[in-house]
């Protein structure tokens, strides 16, 4: 029996449509995260999700020692609590020593036994995260800090959002989360990516010259020009391009928008400047070899 030609590439697609139904993330950075799988649970601290791999893996697991998921989950909620419970216990009753600790040893010796209580609560702690169950969890699933995912998309287009405005830490590039509320974060999102259309070729043909200017002249200004220039750029205002800008121009003055789009906009025109500096540098040594040597 033939298959038409339509069938076949219907099929296709088909299973091409179930290969790429899978979660994206929206970082606060405003980037998206590919994590080929789907989102199985937000805590307080982390997004967690799991690979079709990881799934398979996890059912195979479960078949072999007859147990559900759920039992599987209970049980490591479970030991989790249990070794919470030891670790706040043993904070107290190291809490509850210390001014009579302080009272009856020397200097030298509260200082050992304080080193000796921090050093068995450090054992603790990091008992709760390197238990047996807890290594069996997260080989079966993947997970990133929340302070870094603002929402999560489904293949239907359908946006959950695992942000909140009192969450405070440090973005996916480093820099200090400010304290927006959700409305106001979609800005900053939409800014930093703005920001990162933000057109940088000037700067790189400067750091091109900057830097053969910098090979030439060698010394003290051969490294001075280009960081000098770096923290110029770094704190310089940043106008924001009509062009890059996908947003109406009333939200250019917005604070959350600006600061989204300075942020990204500097960078890329920091890196794009580091870029040229090299290839200028490369330029310049190579002229002060010819000229020079």
């Amino acid at each position: 029996m033939r298959t038409s030609f339509p069938v076949i590439i219907a099929i296709l697609l088909a299973f091409a449509g179930q290969a790429v139904a899978q979660d994206v993330l929206l970082m606060t950075n405003g980037k998206y995260r590919d994590i080929k799988g789907k989102v199985v649970a937000t805590e307080y601290d982390v997004v967690i999700w799991q690979t079709e791999k990881q799934a398979r893996k996890e059912a195979a697991y479960l078949e072999k020692h007859g147990k559900t998921r759920d039992e599987f989950v209970a049980e490591e909620t479970a030991r989790t609590a249990t070794a919470k419970e030891k670790l706040a216990q043993k904070r107290k009753e190291m809490e509850a020593q210390i001014l009579p600790k302080m009272e009856s040893l020397s200097p030298e010796d509260f200082e050992k036994w304080k080193n000796e209580q921090m050093l068995k609560l450090a054992e603790a702690e990091a008992a709760i995260g390197g238990s047996k169950a807890k290594r069996k969890k997260r080989r079966f699933t993947s997970r990133i800090s929340r302070e870094l995912v603002f929402s999560y998309i489904s293949p239907d287009s359908t946006e959950t959002v695992v942000y909140s405005a009192d969450t405070l830490g440090f973005l996916a590039d480093g820099d200090a989360e400010v304290d927006w509320g959700v409305d106001d974060m979609r800005k900053y999102i939409k800014g930093r990516q703005d920001g990162r259309r933000h057109p940088a070729l000037l700067d790189a043909f400067i750091g091109g010259g900057v830097g053969t200017v910098s090979a030439l002249l060698g010394g003290f200004w051969g490294p001075t020009i280009p960081a000098g220039y770096i923290v110029v750029t770094s704190v310089a205002p940043i106008k924001v391009k009509v062009k890059a800008a996908s947003v109406d121009p009333s939200m250019f003055t917005d604070p959350a928008y600006l600061d989204g789009y300075e942020r990204s906009a500097k960078r890329k025109k920091t890196w794009r400047f580091v870029q040229g500096s090299v290839v200028g540098l490369g330029v310049g040594l190579g002229l002060f070899h010819v000229v020079f040597r």
